[in-house]
């Protein structure tokens, strides 16, 4: 609604302002019907059986005071833009044309079942605001009632954008610092009802828990829905003390203050549940690779081929103990060597055959495992001490052997060097 009076160097012209209503408030019937989920607290509350009135400041257009005539509520309303007040003077509605602080100061205390005020405080300065709730709480009744509506900024879009489309408007107003406000003006109930939440589209379901990533996911659809799809209105709904009804703790309260939100610490619980699961898959994974590591480990050392090599690993182990420039090589290692060049040079002289030597290598290309066996037990024999016959000419060997033969020979330049 239009800002008050202290702001009125800076006001727009008021049909200017009536214009802006019509065409960004919304309709009649579609402003009635959000407003009416107030009804039932102020039913709960007793508001319609005592015999003083709802007092509605900046009351606009004038859907609130017609809702409540019709459901048998007393109301007058206040409003300091004069085409609001005349149209609802005309209309047959209880109007006056005054600035709102101002106005309820002029009352007197306690002359007041409920005090209604929808998308005003936004417009209002600090100080402003804070003496207007000292006023409403002074004209209240004992147990009488207070709603104040305003954009919520919860939700990013109202209170990155929409916001501002009101030229009027001051400065948003979060949900806790009205609501910590109110309680500084004295009042013993209060809560913050978040409203409108139907006009903003339906917002992102939860993937099920048991799907992959589910933790995280969940907890980046918390953030969005509660940055786009939060109810772009709230309300600080309030009492004050001393009445023989109370709504604290009523059906009609907490179904209004208890919408599911996504506040911070919600996120940072979601956001520390979803590292402790992907911490628990990270430790079974590790846990379950170890157990397949020492299944492996197990075969192995069951294997026949470790038994049979286990007398060569021991007498590995002692020359490695004994150092094995001073220890002279055991007897089974020099067997062992000795039967690799024992093979090594039939073999060579196999290969050495123009007709077999192509045709072995041809065999053994197709089976890689014996191909390296065989090339490095023939490369054993060539790296064999001088008295071993190397053959003259290099050409009878086969390609392959020859290769390996030139990078042995260059390897021992190298190694003389």
């Amino acid at each position: 609604m239009n800002p008050d009076d202290s702001l009125a160097a800076d006001s727009i012209p008021d049909a200017l302002y009536s214009a802006f209503e019509e065409r960004f408030r919304g309709s009649r019937e579609e402003v009635t019907r959000r407003l009416s989920v107030y009804l039932p607290v102020l039913d709960k509350a007793g508001v319609r059986d005592s015999d003083a009135p709802v007092l509605d400041v900046g009351c606009g257009r004038g859907e609130w005071l017609e809702l409540l005539g019709q459901h048998g509520y007393t109301a007058r309303g206040v409003d300091f833009n004069k085409e609001f007040v005349l149209h609802g003077q005309e209309q047959g509605v209880d109007l006056v044309h005054a600035e709102a602080v101002g106005y309820l100061g002029s009352q007197p205390d306690g002359s007041c079942a409920a005090v209604t005020s929808f998308h005003v405080v936004e417009h209002l300065p600090a100080g402003r605001l804070v003496e207007l709730l000292r006023q409403i709480h002074r004209v209240l009744r004992p147990g009488g009632i207070m709603i104040l509506e305003t954009p919520n900024p919860e939700n990013h879009i109202v209170g990155a954008c929409n916001f501002y489309l009101d030229p009027t408007h001051v400065a948003p107003l979060p949900p806790a610092l009205l609501q910590f406000l109110t309680e500084q003006a004295g009042f013993s109930t209060t809560c913050v009802a978040r409203v409108n939440s139907d006009t903003w589209g339906i917002p992102l379901d939860c993937v099920p828990r048991d799907a992959p990533h589910a933790l995280q996911m969940n907890a980046a659809i918390h953030v969005l829905n509660h940055a786009h799809y939060v109810a772009p209105d709230y309300a600080v709904i309030a009492q004050k003390s001393g009445g023989v009804v109370t709504i604290e703790g009523s059906r009609e309260l907490d179904g209004l203050c208890d919408p599911e939100r996504m506040d911070t610490a919600s996120f940072r619980r979601l956001e520390a549940e979803a590292k402790a699961h992907g911490a628990e898959a990270d430790a079974r994974q590790a846990e379950a690779k170890a157990l397949e590591t020492e299944a492996r480990l197990a075969a192995v050392y069951a294997s026949t081929s470790w038994r049979i090599t286990s007398p060569l690993r021991r007498l590995k182990q002692t020359a490695a103990r004994h150092g094995s420039e001073s220890v002279k090589a055991p007897p089974l290692l020099s067997l062992k060597m000795a039967v690799k060049r024992g093979v090594g040079r039939p073999a060579r002289w196999l290969l050495a055959q123009p007709r077999v030597g192509p045709a072995i290598d041809r065999r053994l290309a197709r089976i890689p495992a014996i191909d390296r066996r065989v090339r490095a037990v023939v490369l054993a024999s060539v790296a064999a001490p001088a008295s071993d016959k190397v053959p003259s000419d290099l050409g009878v060997l086969p390609e392959s052997a020859r290769e390996t033969f030139t990078d042995l020979q260059q390897a021992l330049e190298d190694r003389g060097r």
